[in-house]
């Protein structure tokens, strides 16, 4: 019997799954980020994500290592030293390391022509025609892009949420939701949980659960941002399918 390990490896955790050659899964675990790789400590931070996700599931499989014939890796970013680092873990006798698009667009459909918008932490679109030929844009992180994503709705949140408080925007059940999703009183006990750096960036990007939550219930304000959130994919969508 042949298996073989497939990977999911996001910004806010990883999922690594062994199945045999039939199709059947075996085992499965989660790990932690595999993303901002150049950030201080993010090569050490993929090596104990990647190494917990595909030990864990290797052990729930009960299948060693030497017994992989196969691994694919989807990663939300891809670096050159990747692919050295993951065949240290686990030497596979074929690996694919590859950005996590295509994984994406495959468990979406297989038909052609497609286009897959992904939104998550970050936001990335891309579109294939029947020949194989592809279109991507977006992918540029939270600093230089990524519209439509949790990063980018976060600080919008965040900003909607202060000028409520302040008098200088209107009212919104964010100025409370928001403290109250990070377990603090009110936003000025949450100033220093964030500019001192007790969150990291997945945690400050979490909060678009919140703004979810908000719009849905009604709030004007939440549903202004996630409105202009949809805007932004759905143009993204559209570029892709013109080019």
């Amino acid at each position: 019997m042949k298996y073989l390990l497939a990977l999911d490896g996001g910004q806010t955790h990883s999922l690594a799954i062994i199945a045999d050659e039939r199709g059947a899964v075996l085992g499965a675990a989660t790990g932690g980020s595999a993303n901002h790789f150049r950030e201080p400590g993010g090569r050490e931070r993929f090596i104990r994500s990647m190494r917990e996700c595909i030990e864990g599931a290797l052990t729930q499989a009960r299948v060693p290592r030497n017994e992989v014939s196969a691994a694919y890796y989807a990663l939300t970013g891809v670096h050159a030293e990747m692919p050295e680092l993951l065949h240290q873990i686990l030497p596979a006798g074929k690996q694919i390391v590859a950005g996590d698009k295509d994984a994406s667009l495959a468990g979406a459909t297989l038909e052609r022509p497609a286009v897959l918008v992904l939104a998550g932490t970050g936001a990335i679109a891309c579109a294939v025609d029947g020949s194989g030929h592809e279109a991507v844009t977006g992918g540029w992180g939270y600093l230089m892009g990524d519209e439509g994503s949790a990063s980018w709705i976060a600080p919008l949140a965040l900003s909607a949420a202060t000028r409520a408080e302040d008098g200088r925007g209107p009212a919104t059940v964010l100025q409370h939701a928001i403290p109250l999703h990070y377990g603090v009183v009110n936003l000025r006990a949450l100033h220093p949980v964030i500019y001192e750096q007790r969150i990291n960036r997945v945690q400050l990007a979490s909060v678009a659960q919140v703004v979810g939550e908000a719009a849905n219930a009604g709030d004007q304000v939440a549903r202004s941002i996630m409105k202009k959130a949809g805007t932004h994919l759905g143009k993204a969508g559209v570029v892709v399918l013109l080019r």
